[in-house]
């Protein structure tokens, strides 16, 4: 069952070939078809402003680093709380997006802690600090990277929280905090290795996450 149906996009759900596949489960961006879908999604009116933000971005560093796509299943520019993680990784590169679904054990433990705690997907959004694929050993910490961060915030309106998640980019809180204007919550990554063998590492994002709901 879908606990979410982004804006707009009824036309697109009718149009999946496979009505058993439930985009908002763990590691549906295995599924080219659903990439397809998604890309499909991508100028729909909550996403176009973000579509266009990655266009100018790719235009305007003149760079050949992988840059991918928001999720057109998160709020896009309605979403009420930004989730931001550092860089993309491998299994964003693989499907394309910055998002839950994709085919990592990460993204599925954000995925389905995110579905425990309650939170609406319509009011979130997914991405990194520093938009494109880093080389070994370079840092996420900009002035690059605030700068672009700051364009993004500005296209979302109804922002109320940004959550921080990982080590690095809580590390740049109280400098996002200037950006954002609004609420800043850090939290763990939800990495397999950690995830899987501390418990409380669990229950932590998740009552992270249950502060954001409230």
């Amino acid at each position: 069952m879908l606990f979410f149906r982004p804006i707009g996009v009824h036309n697109v759900d009718q149009s999946m070939n496979n009505e058993s596949l439930n985009p908002n489960a763990p590691f549906s961006l295995m599924d080219p078809g659903e990439q397809r879908r998604r890309l499909a999604m991508l100028n729909l009116p909550h996403m176009a402003p973000l579509t266009r933000y990655i266009s100018e971005i790719k235009q305007d560093e003149s760079t050949e680093r992988f840059i991918p796509n928001f999720d057109p299943c998160d709020g896009g520019i309605h979403a009420k709380g930004l989730f931001l993680l550092d860089s993309p990784d491998q299994a964003t590169v693989a499907s394309g997006f910055v998002s839950r679904n994709n085919m990592d054990y990460a993204s599925k433990n954000l995925c389905v802690l995110l579905k425990r705690a309650g939170i609406d997907r319509c009011n979130t959004l997914i991405w990194n600090l520093t938009p494109w694929m880093l080389a070994d050993n370079e840092d996420p910490i900009t002035d690059r990277a605030f700068l672009l961060l700051e364009r993004l915030i500005k296209l979302l309106s109804q922002l109320r929280v940004v959550i921080l998640i990982g080590d690095q980019v809580r590390s740049s809180g109280l400098k996002i905090n200037r950006i954002a204007k609004t609420q800043i919550i850090p939290t763990r990554y939800p990495f397999i290795g950690t995830f899987n063998m501390r418990d409380d590492a669990k229950e932590d994002i998740l009552k992270t996450f249950l502060r954001v709901a409230e």
